[in-house]
């Protein structure tokens, strides 16, 4: 995510409902390049915002299918935080997952390698193949399927603690449960609306932002392809960025962020590393909360970020006090 004084920064809706709710008495400052106003303010900084678990400053896909080298079906957690739970998923040609839903949220994959035939219950299916983004909405029946001669590899992002739903209709018999649960039958509240009407369900990289790049979205911001109370992604295109060397970025006090790299490569200065962060395409990087962080676009002629993360109250983007 960009500084939030940078005409095309990431534009949360928190951030939009604080600017719109604060009084008029509050004293703003226009960044001196133009941009949106700021708030002198105090807010309250971790003093430590450790990288726990499997969270890790950058994790390569290279590196992780080198890991998994002769095993086509294979699952590895990448980041696991109060908001998410995300893993690269790869599955070998004709396997194909159980139908299932998400009780009350959203998910979505980024297709790193292979082709995957998506079937959402109220649409068409569809092949999801290299940079394809995709999201599920939230009680809304889907399964995947490789389709492709060799295995396919995606980015999977889901809620923490996300309720799966498997529908009786697709499965007569149980699923495994995990450890500690056991499987019984329900009934849940069907959703309003189909998938197929409400809901942009993919989005073609190549497609949709390369070869027809999309207007920009009213007021100069990002085009949010997922949205929703719980959770954003957005792609951010760009040429190489020059950043000044005392640009440490913004921090978060709601929420962690975390970026797939689509296209070319980037660089990320965070707050308490040494060395920047090298990611490059497939690769996710990931910023706890609290830390400072800055994005560097370095790929020629074009780089691409897919940013990720929860949509929460304290979800603004502060930057260093610079006196006004």
């Amino acid at each position: 995510m960009t500084r939030i004084s940078s005409p095309g920064g990431l534009a949360l809706a928190a951030l939009i409902a604080i600017l719109a709710a604060s009084p008029a008495s509050a004293q703003t400052s226009a960044p001196a390049g133009g941009g949106r106003p700021t708030i002198a303010a105090w807010v309250f900084k971790p003093k430590s915002a450790p990288y726990e678990g499997p969270n890790r400053p950058v994790w390569h896909v290279a590196d992780i299918i080198a890991a998994h080298r002769g095993n086509p079906d294979w699952s590895q957690t990448v980041v696991r935080d109060r908001w998410f739970e995300n893993q690269y998923i790869s599955m070998g040609p004709g396997r194909k997952t159980t139908t299932r839903f998400q009780a009350d949220t959203l998910s979505w994959f980024v297709v790193h390698s292979g082709e995957i035939r998506v079937s959402i219950k109220g649409q068409d299916p569809f092949v999801a193949g290299k940079d394809f983004i995709v999201q599920i909405p939230m009680r809304t029946a889907y399964s995947l399927e490789t389709v492709s001669q060799t295995p396919s590899v995606r980015l999977e992002v889901h809620t923490a603690d996300a309720a799966i739903v498997y529908p009786l209709a697709d499965n007569p018999e149980p699923p495994p449960a995990p450890p500690g649960f056991e499987a019984v039958r329900v009934n849940v509240g069907a959703p309003g609306q189909s998938a197929a009407t409400s809901v942009k369900t993919a989005l073609d990289f190549d497609k949709d932002m390369v070869t027809n790049p999309p207007p920009r979205a009213p007021g100069g911001g990002n085009n949010f392809f997922v949205r929703d109370a719980r959770g954003f992604a957005v792609p951010i295109r760009s040429a190489p960025t020059t950043v000044a060397a005392t640009d440490i970025g913004h921090f978060h006090t709601g929420l962690a962020e975390f970026w797939y790299v689509l296209e070319g490569d980037m660089d990320v200065r965070m707050e308490g590393l040494k060395d920047l962060v090298h990611a490059h395409q497939g690769d996710i990087v990931y910023a706890p909360m609290g830390r400072y962080h800055r994005t560097i676009m370095v790929g020629a002629p074009m780089s691409t970020r897919l940013a990720m993360g929860s949509v929460t109250d304290s979800g603004a983007s502060f930057t260093p006090y610079d006196g006004h």
